[in-house]
């Protein structure tokens, strides 16, 4: 039996911890450019009413770690914890290095270098 005594869930759950790099001036500003980057990328693929997007960036996940270069952490905590359970989107978007969508994030200038998954149902 497992005894949790710090987060405790009773549903799968991960969230991303990205790496990236970006030109732009601070946290507001890269969160500003994914958010609006990621909408017009939806709507770009004329998803379905019942499509389940990805929640926005908040200020607040987004650390600037050094000159361009930032860290996003605890981002959509809603799909489990494994790859295969993931939307085709999510695949895409993170893990697909050659990805249309890691293309265009890329023409606005930010530059996803890795990607890690935090399992939060353990």
């Amino acid at each position: 039996m497992k005894i949790k005594q710090d987060f405790v869930t009773n549903s799968s759950s991960t969230s991303f911890i990205i790496k990236c790099v970006s030109d732009a001036e601070g946290e507001k500003e890269l969160t500003d450019n994914f958010n609006t980057f990621w909408k017009g990328y939806v709507e770009s693929r004329a998803w379905d009413d019942g499509f389940q997007a990805l929640a926005e960036l908040t200020i607040d996940m987004v650390k600037q770690t050094g000159k361009r270069q930032f860290t996003i952490h605890d981002y959509l905590s809603f799909f489990g914890g494994r790859t295969e359970n993931m939307p085709g989107y999510v695949k895409e978007l993170f893990f697909d290095e050659n990805s249309e969508a890691r293309k265009a994030l890329k023409e606005i200038g930010i530059e996803i270098v890795s990607v890690e998954t935090k399992d939060l149902s353990i």
